[in-house]
């Protein structure tokens, strides 16, 4: 007897590892904003210090986008195994004994 399919209760346990990592990433711009307003407070102007506000601007938009790319890859390893499962499920019973001498399938 053969195993066929993929590894979907293995796939939502990474879902969820990502999503944990996901999770630990946010308030990482709010920390990064209060960090640059610190940094530029202990300057308090001298010596004058320029470029501090264009660098938080720059940077917190990509610790913006970090934030949403690792949502997303949770929300899609999520909806990939949860696809792969419907599409054995619903094609178990197609494949099992089709053939004459065909073994029994067993989708994982």
């Amino acid at each position: 007897m053969g195993t066929i399919g993929a590894d979907v209760s293995g796939a939502q346990s990474e879902a969820d590892n990502a999503l944990a990592i996901a999770e630990g990433l946010k308030g990482m711009t709010e920390d990064f904003s209060t960090s640059c307003e610190d940094a530029h407070s202990m300057f308090n102007g001298e010596p004058a210090v320029t470029g501090m506000d264009g660098f938080e601007v720059e940077y917190k938009s990509y610790m913006d986008e970090v934030q949403v790319q690792a949502t997303d890859i949770s929300d899609n390893i999520h909806a990939a195994g949860g696809e792969i499962g419907t599409t054995d499920d619903e094609n178990r019973e197609d494949f099992s004994g089709t053939y004459p001498g065909t073994p029994h399938l067993e989708i994982s």
